[in-house]
């Protein structure tokens, strides 16, 4: 999933009627890591506040996030008991390689965390 990298300090000066205020950081450097791991998934030093009265510089959703990894797998057999009656046996593994799939990491500049996913994305079950 693709994600913006977000600074919690209004320094634009447009009015956000008191709502949870964020923008967009300056980039001066590049975000992306060769290398990404869990604990350092972009580069934070390539983002800046930017000046008061403006706006930052990054493009929204310019960032993508850990992939997401999970095999299923289902085994089934229907026996007929009467007329218009079926028993099924079934068998249902989800993720069964057992992969984590993080969630994007946290954007806002400011946190102690930057970078670093801290939780992990729900399985799809059906």
């Amino acid at each position: 999933m693709h994600y913006t990298v977000v600074t919690n300090t209004n320094n634009s000066g447009a009015d956000n009627s008191g709502s949870e205020v964020s923008q967009f950081p300056n980039v001066i450097g590049n975000p992306k890591l060769g290398n990404p791991t869990i604990q350092n998934w972009y580069n934070v030093a390539a983002f800046a506040q930017p000046a008061s009265g403006t706006f930052g510089d990054e493009r929204r959703n310019s960032l993508r996030g850990p992939d997401f990894s999970e095999l299923n797998f289902s085994l089934g057999k229907n026996f007929p008991a009467k007329e218009g009656i079926a028993l099924q046996f079934r068998i249902d593994g989800y993720n069964i390689l057992n992969h984590p799939s993080f969630a994007n990491p946290n954007t806002g500049v400011s946190f102690a965390t930057d970078g670093t996913p801290t939780s992990s994305k729900a399985a799809h079950h059906s």
